[in-house]
């Protein structure tokens, strides 16, 4: 749910927020790791993200809505966590299938949205080459 039953965009405004510090956090690190390469700085957000992912989601499914109300959970996850890195949320969803035993959808996972995106990319760096030459 993207505002809460008022619909004063209470949820909205958090995941806009918290996604700004995950990006300004993401920034960071480029800047930081700039003279290293941005290769391996996508490299530390992408595995700082899936720490953290394990540690938010592990951390809030023990904790009742009143310690930790659902609009700051959903501003973690998807706002703060979603402006660092999308990666994460690619690996928490394929531990989460692993945990249910969906084994097969795991490995579907992983390999489908890996090759999916280098195949994807792939066609868009075809297609931006088209447009830069015509």
């Amino acid at each position: 749910m993207i505002v809460n039953a008022k619909g004063d965009g209470v949820i909205v405004f958090l995941v806009s927020l918290f996604g700004a510090l995950g990006v300004a956090l993401r920034f960071g690190v480029n800047s930081w790791m700039s003279s290293v390469s941005h290769f391996w700085a996508t490299v530390v957000v992408n595995l700082l993200g899936c720490f953290l992912a394990g540690v938010l989601f592990a951390y809030f499914r023990g904790q009742p809505t009143v310690l930790v109300p659902g609009a700051v959970k959903t501003a973690l996850v998807i706002g703060f966590l979603g402006g660092l890195t999308t990666f994460s949320s690619f690996a928490l969803d394929t531990m989460r299938l692993l945990e249910r035993g969906a084994y097969g959808m795991a490995l579907t996972n992983v390999v489908g949205q890996n090759l999916a995106g280098l195949l994807l990319c792939a066609a868009g760096l075809f297609i931006g080459k088209m447009l830069v030459s015509s």
